[in-house]
């Protein structure tokens, strides 16, 4: 599963950029900026980092992968939840357009991620 992750993210990045640049296209609320771009590496690193965090040693027992995908699922939220605040609180004027960026790319990179390791686990 290693070796096609590779491809399958990259199409995956491909479709998702297809869609970012089309809503912003579209919807004059969300233009794409250096925050747009900045949400948008977060999530590519993060979701990388995760799958080859909990896809290493995936050969252990099971209890050992849900207490690893808990421990990272955990750790990811409040990264997630850290910068939203962050964000919020110091830049008011942008925060709409902010959350609504980072709730599209962390719903798409969500599922992407859970239907990859659904994917990889059920072997």
């Amino acid at each position: 599963m290693l070796k096609r992750y590779p491809v399958i993210f990259g199409l995956f990045n491909v479709g998702f950029l297809i869609l970012i640049i089309s809503l912003s296209n579209t919807i004059e609320a969300l233009p794409l900026n250096k925050l747009t771009w900045s949400i948008y590496v977060l999530f590519v690193i993060t979701t990388l980092l995760m799958h080859l965090f909990l896809t290493t040693g995936a050969n252990e027992k099971a209890n050992a992968f849900v207490r690893k995908f808990m421990l990272a699922t955990t750790l990811k939220l409040l990264l997630y939840l850290a910068i939203i605040v962050f964000f919020f609180l110091f830049n008011k004027m942008m925060a709409k357009t902010f959350i609504i960026w980072f709730l599209l790319h962390y719903t798409c990179f969500t599922v992407f991620e859970t239907l990859m390791l659904y994917s990889s686990t059920k072997k």
